[in-house]
C-alpha cells in the first residue's frame, strides 16, 4: 500500500533504533513494517505486541499487504505477546518492533521490561510505538533511555534528574525533575515528532480500520451444537440471535478494553444487543449513554473540553437525531443489519461541526455471519436473514 506523504516523512527522518510516539489511526504498524524495510531488509523480523492484538491478526494482514504492493516473496517475522518475551531467540540477526511500548516503560518491577532491555541490547535494531509512550511525563522515560543506550537502567536516569524528599509517611518520593532541556534534548534524538490525526493534512477525514477476532467457543458450540450454558437453540431465529451476540465477544471486550487504556480521545462504540451493552460497562467506565431506556450525553456547549470520554449507544436506539462529533474513534462492536441505521450512525460523529479526522473500527469475528453482513453492507444494502446459508448456520431447521 501507498504511504501518506507524512508517513513517508517520518521513515525518512528515522534513525535505526526510532521511537514513534503517533496517535491511533495514522498508521503505526504500516509505518514500522516500512522502517524495518528501510533500516533492517533481510533481517527477522520480531513483532512484540500485546495478547489482544496477537490475536486480532492485524499484524499478519498488513505485512501480507506490504508484501502484496511491493512484491516481496517473504518475510521471516514472528508475532509474540508480551508474556512470552522471555522465551523470544533474538540476535543480531534480528529486528524487534515493540507494539503498545508503553508496556515495557516501567523498570521498577516488571519482567518483560527487563526482557525488553536485554532483547534490544542483543538485536540488530529496534523501533518502538505508541500513542501514550509517557502519560505520567519525565518518570515514564527510564526504560526507553536505557534500551536506547543512554543509561545502565531507568535507576540511573532517576537518580540524574529526579529531585526526591521524604513524604508524611517517611517514603521518598519525587517532588520534581531538574535539568530537563536535557531530558527533552535526550527524547527528540531517539523519536519522531509526536502525531496525532488532525496533524496528517492528507489522511482523509474518515478512515476505516477491519479489526478480526476469534469467532470463539461459545459460537463454535452454538452453531455446531446448538446448546451452550445450559441454552438449546432448537430454531433458526434463536441460532441467529446467539450467532450474533456471540461472534468473537471475549476477544473483542479483550481489545476494546486495550484500545480505551491507551488513548485520551473520545470513543464511540455502537451496539445492538443487551448483552453487549452490560459486558462493555464491566470493563470500562461509560461516560454517556443512549439507548431505548436512557439518553444521556454531553451538552454541545461542553464538546470542545471533552477528553477520554466514552459513549456507548444502542444502534437502533441512537442512530438518527443525535450529534456526537465530539468523538474522533468510532467503534462498531457488532454489524446491524440495517444499512440505514449503519449510515445513520457513521453520521453522528463524522458531521457538519467535526474538526477533527475520524476513525472508524469494525469489529468482525473471523468466519462468522458478521463478514456476511458487512459485505452487504458495503454494498449500500440491508442484510436479511434469507441470506444465510445452512453452511452459516452450521445446518438447517424445518422451520426455515
Amino acid at each position: 500500500m501507498k504511504l501518506y506523504k507524512y508517513q513517508q516523512e517520518l521513515i525518512d527522518n528515522s534513525h535505526k533504533n526510532y521511537i514513534y510516539p503517533l496517535d491511533t489511526g495514522t498508521g503505526k504498524t504500516i509505518i514500522s513494517i516500512n522502517h524495518y524495510w528501510k533500516h533492517a531488509q533481510g533481517k527477522k523480523l520480531l513483532i512484540v505486541a500485546p495478547a489482544q492484538k496477537v490475536r486480532e491478526g492485524g499484524w499478519d494482514r498488513e505485512i501480507n499487504k506490504f508484501k502484496t504492493y511491493n512484491k516481496i516473496d517473504n518475510i521471516d517475522y514472528k508475532v509474540i505477546s508480551y508474556h512470552k518475551l522471555a522465551d523470544a531467540k533474538v540476535d543480531k540477526d534480528t529486528f524487534i518492533i515493540f507494539d503498545e511500548c508503553h508496556y515495557i516503560k516501567n523498570y521498577k518491577g516488571t519482567q518483560r521490561s527487563r526482557f525488553a532491555l536485554t532483547h534490544s541490547r542483543q538485536a540488530d535494531g529496534f523501533c518502538l510505538l505508541s500513542a501514550t509512550p509517557a502519560s505520567n511525563g519525565y518518570q515514564d522515560l527510564g526504560n526507553y533511555f536505557s534500551i536506547f543506550g543512554f543509561y545502565s537502567s531507568g535507576y540511573k536516569y532517576e537518580k540524574e534528574f529526579a529531585v526526591k524528599q521524604f513524604n508524611n509517611i517517611g517514603f521518598w518520593e519525587i517532588k520534581h525533575w531538574k535539568n530537563t532541556d536535557k531530558i527533552d534534548e535526550m527524547w527528540k534524538s531517539i523519536s519522531s515528532k509526536a502525531l496525532m490525526k488532525e496533524d496528517c493534512v492528507d489522511l482523509p477525514p474518515l478512515v476505516f480500520e477491519e479489526k478480526y477476532f476469534d469467532a470463539g467457543k461459545e459460537y463454535i458450540a452454538i452453531k455446531k451444537d446448538r446448546y451452550w450454558n445450559g441454552i438449546l437453540y432448537d430454531n433458526t431465529s434463536k441460532v441467529i440471535a446467539g450467532l450474533r451476540q456471540s461472534a468473537g465477544i471475549k476477544d473483542k471486550l479483550e481489545y476494546l478494553k486495550e484500545f480505551r487504556a491507551n488513548t485520551d480521545a473520545n470513543i464511540l462504540i455502537f451496539y445492538n444487543f443487551n448483552r453487549e451493552a452490560k459486558e462493555i460497562k464491566k470493563i470500562m467506565k461509560v461516560d454517556y449513554e443512549v439507548s431505548g431506556a436512557v439518553s444521556n450525553i454531553p451538552k454541545f456547549d461542553d464538546y470542545d473540553t471533552l477528553k477520554g470520554k466514552t459513549t456507548l449507544v444502542q444502534i437502533q436506539a441512537g442512530g438518527a437525531g443525535i450529534e456526537l462529533q465530539y468523538n474522533t474513534e468510532v467503534i462498531f462492536f457488532s454489524p446491524t443489519w440495517s444499512y440505514q441505521d449503519y449510515s445513520q450512525a457513521l453520521g453522528r460523529a463524522y458531521r457538519i461541526g467535526q474538526k477533527n479526522k475520524v476513525t472508524v473500527y469494525k469489529y468482525i469475528g473471523n468466519r462468522t455471519i458478521e463478514e456476511c453482513v458487512y459485505a452487504r453492507l458495503d454494498e449500500k444494502k440491508d442484510f436479511a436473514e434469507k441470506l444465510l446459508t445452512d453452511e452459516d448456520l452450521g445446518g438447517n431447521f424445518d422451520d426455515k
